[in-house]
């Protein structure tokens, strides 16, 4: 990193200054004072930090040499990879995933409750903090109205079923922002 830093600043003569900002966020936390979880949100016994490790090194080593070719279209009928999570927007969910559109988006995988965080981040659009203490890895699944954690349209507001992401964070996962 350093040496990247360096080589922008001799090449492209880039300045930089480093500052604290305030800015609002969402903190991930239980829901239920007794701590049960929601039912699209199971613990499991993946070790994730090992998983994620392990892809990182092989990944560092792959791209010592040369560039890798790139991927193909994403399979969304299959799960995601261990110890990841994606989000399948309700149009490409229906078009080349579960054909369960009508349900909205869906956020499913296997990972740790930071990971959840950075997601639920991406779709919000604000910083989330995980709150939970929950350790370990859990596999999640939510339905979602995708529109809704930026405060959008429904893609066809007459045929949502979903709940919007506040909801189905609560209902399915027993967590709340």
């Amino acid at each position: 990193a350093a040496m990247l830093r360096a080589m922008l600043v001799d090449r492209f003569k880039l300045a930089v200054h480093v500052e604290k900002r305030e800015q609002q966020a969402f903190v991930l936390q239980l829901a239920r004072a007794d701590g049960r979880l929601g039912p699209g949100l199971k613990p499991t016994e993946t070790d994730c930090v090992r998983i994620t490790a392990e892809r990182a090194a092989t990944a560092e080593a792959t791209l010592g040499g040369s560039t890798p070719p790139p991927p193909g279209p994403p399979d969304f009928s299959v799960p995601p990879p261990l110890c990841t999570l994606r989000t399948i927007d309700e149009r490409t969910r229906n078009f080349r995933g579960d054909k369960q559109g009508h349900l909205g988006s869906l956020l499913e995988g296997e990972a740790n409750m930071d990971v959840l965080a950075s997601a639920l981040r991406f779709t919000l659009g604000r910083l989330v903090v995980n709150k939970t203490a929950l350790p370990g890895a859990y596999r999640m699944t939510m339905n979602f109205d995708g529109a809704s954690g930026r405060g959008g349209p429904a893609l066809n507001p007459t045929d949502v079923a979903a709940p919007s992401i506040f909801t189905a964070v609560q209902e399915e996962l027993r967590l709340k922002l």
